[in-house]
């Protein structure tokens, strides 16, 4: 009703009134919503906006190789915020590291047995540790042959002087100090005698550094020492002196501190030492007293020795505040970097599992597959970026040291059989504590160490590589920065240049900086203003070897399946697949790494960021000898003769690389019709396609794959755009006279990681000339492929009516208007009929 009343009102004169009525009415409705989307579109940038930072990554490096068949790694930076960054670590190896033998061990279990080790009801403290030995003999001695040593001391007080406060256990019941056999070791710890008695962890120590002295075999030595309270036994020192570079880490609790400034480097074990020690110079205090400095100092020693500590401390409830901080500072102090642990108390039934994880560590550190990843200067450790175990990583705060366990984790398995091992965490630049200087650049980490395995014939030894370092520079609200990028390319496999580079050079896009974000692109003018200098000095073509002139960069490309990285490129292994293309200002022969910086004609000085990835996708090329003929600008003769394929575009055409550069006069020269034969699975899926249609009976065909490439750039993809000629020259034995059909299968392009699509065209429109046939394709990378010529001898057979060039393009715009006209006319008569014009 409404409606009526409505029209009832208008009372158009005619339909042209109305339908204007109707058009103004749409325009009105869709500026209206235009308005409102370009209004929250600015609503969204200025949220974008408010919440951007600058780019503050100066150096990010790339994957390094060592053992090339074996390992590459690499530790890379990405900003997350305003000096926040996430660190990555990667190691991709030539197999699982978990199939690589290692070396054998030898291990001396220190056993507190004093009397407070037996307090309580049964199970005891004692008997929960005990039952944990045997656990972990049984564990590290189980295959017996392993060439692992076992031993065992414990230490209480014993007849009135320090070397009876320690017992050889093993030696004690055996004869000799150390075993490869498990259930010895076991029978060993079931007769050891009740705890009694004093702490002595000094001597403890000291026992198993002699049983680890006359060790012949070359393991590597470790000492795992428990105890449950603070020591108040020792030896009697007969020298002191500076810490030197000893790692010592105070303890507070309440209103104690528990610290050493000195340590003893001399002791006489025969007699007992004193726990006050004052020699005029050196004196200890009420909360670390000499017993204390004496079981550190003996820990140290062994240290120096080139053994490994671990320390394990079960606070025992019966323990006072002094006595309980005591104990800790010795333990903790003992131990080698982040390898100490703490018991609660009541919680003796942990010993088992605490043992079992220790034994796992070592074992995995006798095969070594680990990382240490020390903290830099303004730099703060803030935490993984996923969860992780103790044994996996961990990050000791009183170092300032992460440490990652690669052998914990599992690694991916990728292609070739290779592994690829990842830990991210993130980090913080304190720009806001004293002596910070804004502007300067801060390397994210100290020296970065992985120590692995490598096979040398039979024999597997360890190696040690270092990881290039993230660097990163304090935020400068004033800052000049130009963002370049790195373009995405399209390639062909076996192309040349003239500098021999088997790949494309690489393609640059630069972009001033919006708020940290790459913004508008430089235009031409704006970017040949730019002078360069490097460390300070004019850049010029041939001063700095590499670099890609004009500019004062030089590029990367990393194999995305293998990690491998080629520098350049000069040296790529030519392999299909996807490349990482990197930007450097690093001279690869010396690793020293150039200051680049560009200046205006007003003198205006300007910095660059590397930050964008580009993509080279490397395509295949068949086994069939590749032919190249050179492009022809213009329109292909009547008369033309080629023996191989080839392509004539418009003379006014513009040509394009893949990287979406305009190609210049010398360029231009360079583009060439690529003709290749079919790959095996694209033959046999063609083939399949073309046995479905009946006009293919009694044919017979070719199969090549076109594609137009500046061969003389690594066979980079070339683009027109405007359509091109194809002209094929007459199989032989064929002419003029005879039958032809062509194929364009359109989806095969042979993509690096895809899966092959076989999509066939129609018959292509095709012309006949004197040495060949003719037809048109698409300017653009999808106009080429695969194609397929089929023929057979005049009247032979099926043929199919071949359609005259253009002859399809005409149909169908004919039809097209045909249905158009009669829709047309349906609607105008619908109308007149609505107001009974009609």
């Amino acid at each position: 009703m409404l409606r009526m009343r409505f029209y009832n009102r208008k009372k158009p004169k005619d339909i042209f009134s109305e339908l204007k009525f109707w058009i103004n009415r749409s325009i009105a409705m869709l500026t209206i919503t235009l308005f409102c989307f370009v209004f929250l579109l600015s609503a969204a940038s200025n949220a974008d906006a408010a919440g951007a930072y600058s780019n503050q990554v100066i150096y990010n490096p790339e994957f390094q190789t060592s053992d090339s068949t074996l390992l590459s790694y690499r530790k890379s930076i990405e900003q997350s915020d305003k000096d926040t960054f996430r660190i990555t670590l990667e190691a991709v190896t030539g197999q699982d590291i978990k199939t690589i033998g290692g070396k054998s061990g030898s291990i001396v279990l220190v056993l507190d047995n004093s009397g407070s080790m037996g307090w309580g009801s049964s199970p005891t403290p004692a008997d929960y540790a005990r039952d944990a030995l045997k656990e972990f003999a049984n564990e590290f001695l189980k295959n017996g042959n392993s060439g692992n040593k076992l031993g065992l001391v414990t230490y209480s007080s014993g007849s009135g002087v320090p070397i009876y406060d320690a017992y050889d256990e093993i030696k004690y019941v055996q004869g000799y100090s150390m075993t490869e056999n498990s259930d010895i070791f076991g029978q060993v710890v079931d007769g050891l005698q009740t705890p009694s008695g004093e702490t002595d962890v000094q001597m403890g120590i000291k026992t198993a550094r002699d049983i680890l002295a006359a060790d012949t075999s070359g393991n590597p030595q470790f000492i795992l020492v428990f105890s449950d309270g603070a020591t108040n036994r020792s030896a009697r020192p007969t020298s002191a002196g500076e810490l030197g570079g000893a790692n010592i880490n105070p303890c507070t609790f309440g209103d104690k501190i528990y610290d050493m400034t000195f340590k003893f480097d001399g002791f006489d074990y025969g007699a007992q030492g004193s726990a006050v020690y004052n020699d005029g110079v050196y004196t200890t205090n009420g909360n670390v007293n000499a017993h204390t400095v004496a079981a550190v100092s003996e820990a140290l020693l062994a240290k120096d020795q080139g053994i490994d500590i671990y320390s394990v401390f079960y606070h025992n409830p019966a323990l006072n505040d002094l006595e309980y901080g005591a104990g800790v500072f010795v333990m903790k102090n003992s131990a080698s970097s982040g390898q100490y642990t703490e018991i609660s108390p009541g919680n003796a039934g942990a010993f088992a599992e605490i043992f079992t994880e220790i034994e796992k560590q070592i074992q995995e550190s006798i095969a070594p597959w680990f990382v240490e990843d020390p903290m830099a200067d303004y730099i703060e450790f803030a935490g993984f970026a996923d969860e992780q175990t103790s044994s996996e990583a961990f990050f000791d705060a009183d170092t300032g040291i992460l440490k990652w366990n690669l052998l914990a984790v599992n690694g991916t398995p990728e292609e070739a059989g290779r592994f690829r091992y990842k830990l991210s965490y993130n980090v913080f630049l304190k720009s806001d504590d004293e002596g910070f200087e804004n502007g300067t650049d801060y390397p994210t980490n100290g020296k970065t160490t992985l120590t692995y395995q490598k096979i040398t014939g039979e024999i597997t030894e360890s190696n040690t590589v270092d990881f290039e370092v993230p660097i990163v520079r304090g935020d400068s609200s004033n800052m000049n920065l130009i963002h370049v990028k790195a373009l995405d390319m399209i390639a062909y496999q076996e192309g040349n240049s003239t500098s021999g580079d088997p790949f494309p050079r690489p393609y640059f896009a630069f972009f001033w900086d919006d708020n940290g974000q790459p913004g508008k692109a430089l235009t031409s003018e704006e970017l040949n203003a730019l002078n360069y200098t490097i460390d300070g000095q004019p850049f010029e073509e041939g001063s700095h070897t590499f670099f890609i002139y004009p500019y004062p960069f030089r590029s990367q490309y990393v194999n995305e399946q293998t990690g491998i990285v080629h520098n350049d490129p000069r040296a790529l292994d030519e392999a299909p697949g996807i490349y990482q293309i990197k930007l450097t200002t690093q001279d690869f022969e010396t690793a020293h790494h150039y200051t680049v910086n560009a200046f205006d004609t007003q003198g205006k000085q300007y910095d660059f960021r590397l930050s964008q990835e580009g993509r080279l996708e490397v395509r295949e090329q068949s086994e069939t000898p590749t032919q190249y003929t050179p492009y022809t600008a213009g329109p292909l003769p009547e008369n033309f003769e080629s023996a191989t394929p080839a392509v004539f575009v418009e003379a006014e055409a513009q040509l394009y690389n893949t990287a979406g550069i305009l190609l210049n006069a010398s360029q231009i020269a360079n583009v060439t019709l690529m003709s290749d034969g079919v790959l095996p699975d694209e033959a046999n899926g063609i083939a399949s396609i073309l046995s479905q249609r009946a006009d293919m009976e009694n044919k017979t065909y070719e199969m090549k794959y076109l594609q137009l490439v500046d061969n003389e750039d690594g066979n980079i993809v070339v683009e027109s755009n405007k359509d091109v000629t194809i002209f094929y020259p007459y199989p032989q034995g064929m002419n003029h006279n005879d039958d032809f059909m062509v194929f364009h299968f359109y989806e095969t392009n042979r993509a690096a990681g895809e899966s092959p699509v076989y999509t066939s065209s129609g018959p292509l429109a095709i012309t006949k000339l004197t040495g060949g046939i003719q037809f048109t394709t698409n300017g653009s990378m999808e106009g080429f492929g695969p194609f397929v010529v089929a023929y057979s001898k005049a009247n032979n057979g099926v043929s199919a009516e071949l359609p005259e060039a253009g002859g399809p393009g005409n149909a169908v715009f004919a039809a097209v208007g045909i249905l158009m006209s009669i829709a047309g006319i349906g609607m105008v008569l619908l109308i007149l009929k609505n107001k009974k014009v009609i």
